[in-house]
């Protein structure tokens, strides 16, 4: 099956050259599952990526290379208004080979406006993956929301995180798949930080995702371990800027990222537990951590909670006090962690969401897709 993928993330190694070169670099989150996403089809499938840069690159320009193509972010500022749909319009149209549907991102909207485009003029169908609301993004406009809901209504079908996605972009009587996550082996090695002294953190640092209240809970309790964070959307002021123990590294490589949340003694998501996001959203950074084998404090999600009840130390409420609380409860007091639940899930979430298990399931749901769509054409051609 060939298959044509528009997105925004990047070729992995060329993610990594851009981040070590410091441009600011689009979502990693983003980037991290559509890359699985693709690792996943290309087990079975041939796979075509067209990847749009959303970032300044101040003329540094990204080689296509193996499967992957580019399009440059624009220099003109209107250039990159009103004409990122035609240009990606213009290089899909210029690949020889002949695809048998297209894959997109429709939370971009050059991507979300291009792909039924290219979708009705090929004849193909159309799966939009289903990552967030655009509603719950952060300072997104209507015009954005309004754009994104009419792509995924005109797409064939969608692949979403969770039911309750497919629920909010109205989609339930598309064909559907749900998939929680993709989740690859992790790297081996060492940080510079010795083993099991650390406790960690990754991902988006804006308040709303509740970093304050980790950082509030840790200087308040002291546990004996640094407090390392790693991160996007900027560094906040926050408090302890100045205690030594708590450590801002920025942004990581995948790889680095990797290393550090495997020798950790606890990884923490400290994202304060809100009814809609947990029926529309899934918290990837648990699906990541859950993958080192290293300990998971995470506050409550209702499916990865009944996914993984036993693997993750689980909390019942959210907030500075709840973190406090475990803390007090999991100390000795020589300030050390004991009585953690042990992340035993590295079986059970491979033979869920591993490369090679998604990639069959994406696979047979777009091979029914495909016929289902034939069997349309022949139908309303017969008409």
């Amino acid at each position: 099956m060939n298959i044509i993928y528009l997105t925004t993330a990047l070729k992995e190694q060329d993610y990594e050259a851009f981040l070590r070169m410091g441009f600011n670099v689009s979502n990693p989150s983003n980037q991290n599952f559509h890359s699985k996403f693709i690792k996943a089809l290309q087990t079975k499938d041939n796979v075509i990526v067209l990847s749009l840069i959303t970032f300044p690159t101040k003329g540094t320009r990204a080689l296509n290379s193996d499967q992957f193509h580019y399009v440059d972010y624009p220099d003109d500022y209107f250039e990159k208004i009103f004409s990122r749909k035609s240009e990606v319009i213009t290089i899909a149209e210029s690949f020889a080979t002949k695809f048998d549907c297209l894959v997109y991102d429709p939370l971009n909207l050059s991507l979300a406006k291009a792909a039924p485009t290219l979708a009705k003029k090929w004849k193909i169908p159309s799966i939009a993956i289903l990552t967030d609301n655009p509603k719950n993004l952060s300072a997104v406009s209507r015009y954005f929301s309004k754009n994104v809901f009419a792509s995924v209504k005109k797409a064939t079908a969608v692949i979403a995180l969770s039911e309750g996605l497919i629920k909010v972009f109205h989609a339930e009587n598309k064909p559907g798949l749900i998939t929680e996550g993709i989740v690859e082996e992790t790297s081996q090695g060492e940080t510079s930080f010795p083993k099991g002294s650390y406790l960690y953190f990754a991902g988006s640092l804006m308040p709303r995702y509740g970093i304050q209240d980790l950082v509030e809970a840790y200087l308040k309790i002291k546990p004996d371990y640094d407090l390392i964070i790693a991160g996007h959307h900027g560094k906040p002021p926050l408090p302890g800027e100045k205690e030594s123990r708590i450590r801002y590294l920025g942004q990581l490589s995948k790889s680095k990222n990797y290393l550090f949340e495997k020798n950790a003694a606890l990884l923490i998501n400290p994202r304060p537990y809100d009814d809609k996001l947990d029926k529309e959203s899934i918290p990837s950074k648990v699906l990541e951590y859950l993958s080192s084998g290293a300990p998971v404090l995470s506050t409550k999600h209702s499916k990865l909670q009944e996914l993984f009840p036993d693997d993750i130390n689980w909390l019942t409420e959210s907030g500075e006090v709840a973190f406090e609380r475990y803390f007090e409860n999991h100390l000795d007091q020589s300030k050390h962690f004991i009585n953690l639940s042990p992340n035993n899930s590295y079986k059970k979430l491979l033979g869920l969401y591993g490369i090679n298990k998604q990639g069959e399931r994406i696979h047979l749901f777009l091979e029914e897709t495909i016929s289902l769509s034939n069997k349309s054409i022949i139908l309303t051609k017969a008409k």
